[in-house]
């Protein structure tokens, strides 16, 4: 994650998608090394996190919770 100013912010090594109960909106979340939240944005499909983070990696592999 980069500052305007193109210094790093945050380096993400976990990336999660979640969606709320009571809404329609699935989250899809950027973590650092320790779990803890560094970014996250809105859309309206899991399909559209997906699209979204590859923009990180086009090697991420997802786990299913169960």
């Amino acid at each position: 994650i980069l500052y305007t100013t193109g210094e790093i912010a945050a380096h993400v090594y976990y990336l999660a998608i979640c969606k709320y109960e009571s809404s329609g909106t699935h989250y899809l979340f950027q973590c650092n090394s320790n779990y803890e939240v560094e970014g996250d944005s809105a859309w309206d499909s899991v399909e559209e996190c997906m699209s979204a983070a590859s923009s990180y990696s086009k090697h991420i592999r997802w786990v299913q919770a169960e």
